[in-house]
């Protein structure tokens, strides 16, 4: 078990892939070679939106299991389709893993591993439709 700096944490910090990095190899490794995406578009929310203060969602079943990037700067793509995923799991109860991989490889709007915006990959999957890891 590793120390931390809160003593009223109710969580366990442990040893994972990283942990041996010094903060200039993690940089080198995953932070590099971002370029903006085209088509930067804005999106505002509602600040008359009656919504909860806090919601946990890690046991609702609504969310797929945590997955890893490794080196390609793919974030956008991540987050892309685990918005679909939960989204349609509360829609229709169905929660699918979708591949992250088929935007990285096929949303031409976007960099792939050097980076992307979840708006562009949003258009793209309104034309192509998205596929399962299981595909």
């Amino acid at each position: 078990m590793v120390a931390h700096n809160n003593s009223g944490s109710t969580y366990t910090l442990g040893v994972t892939s990283l942990a041996d990095l010094s903060p200039e190899e993690f940089k080198s490794i995953y932070l590099g070679g971002f370029k903006p995406a085209k088509g930067l578009d804005t999106w505002r929310a509602n600040p008359s939106a009656d919504v909860p203060s806090a919601k946990d969602w890690r046991n609702t079943g609504t969310l797929t299991p945590v997955k890893n990037q490794g080196q390609c700067g793919s974030c956008w793509a991540f987050s892309t389709m685990e918005c679909l995923e939960s989204r349609e799991q509360l829609k229709g109860g169905k929660l699918t893993v979708l591949s992250e991989q088929q935007l990285v490889d096929c949303d031409k709007v976007d960099h792939g591993c050097q980076g992307g915006l979840m708006q562009n990959a949003f258009g793209y999957l309104q034309t192509a439709g998205a596929i399962s890891e299981a595909d």
